[in-house]
């Protein structure tokens, strides 16, 4: 397979990726992580010139969004959209204190040019092993799942809201990956 190298590498402004998500029209690319000089967590928007052709983004970030009170012992996992564009969820974690899963609510859907913080649920447990690492719905909202790095298991929540999860919500299963000749098998995601 042959393909472009996107080189997001902005003198100055380079950040260590912990995660990466593309618009449904793949005209906008989204980066989470790091800023190297200042462990300053963030998620950076890209413009794509041609629809899911990387090597057209703009070279710049077209808006830098800065996660709050975030900084070097502390760091971000994977992020996920809802279909509609319109929020962010985030798995954040302390490797010394609180993690937590946050949702942003963007003004304008697929576009970070201007936000509010949705809700900040403070997750049970601390320290590295405890992180989060993963948060991800299922296709109609109706099930939350997130992973932390200890165990790699994932807590599975169903929710009678869609996109819905919050503090009171009551984990209903753990999975635990199963190793089959190899390959990773995850069960009971579905509901």
């Amino acid at each position: 397979a042959t393909g472009n190298v996107l080189d997001v590498d902005t003198p100055g402004d380079q950040i260590s990726v912990s995660s990466m998500v593309v618009n449904p029209e793949g005209t906008r690319l989204f980066i989470a992580g790091a800023k190297d000089t200042t462990f300053q967590e963030r998620i950076q928007q890209y413009n794509i010139g041609t629809a899911w052709d990387l090597s057209t983004h703009n070279s710049v970030p077209n808006y830098n969004f800065n996660l709050p009170n975030w900084g070097s012992t502390r760091g971000t996992g994977q992020m996920f959209f809802e279909p509609d564009g319109r929020k962010i969820w985030i798995a954040m974690y302390d490797n010394f204190g609180t993690h937590y899963i946050n949702r942003y609510d963007l003004f304008s859907a697929w576009s970070l040019s201007g936000y509010s913080t949705g809700q900040s649920v403070a997750l049970s447990g601390s320290g590295s092993s405890q992180r989060p690492e993963m948060v991800t719905y299922n296709h109609d909202g109706t099930v939350f799942a997130f992973q932390r790095s200890v165990n790699n298991g994932i807590e599975v929540f169903e929710l009678s809201t869609a996109y819905g999860w919050n503090a009171n919500s009551t984990r209903t299963r753990f999975v635990r990956p199963a190793i089959v000749s190899g390959s990773t098998v995850l069960t009971g995601l579905t509901r």
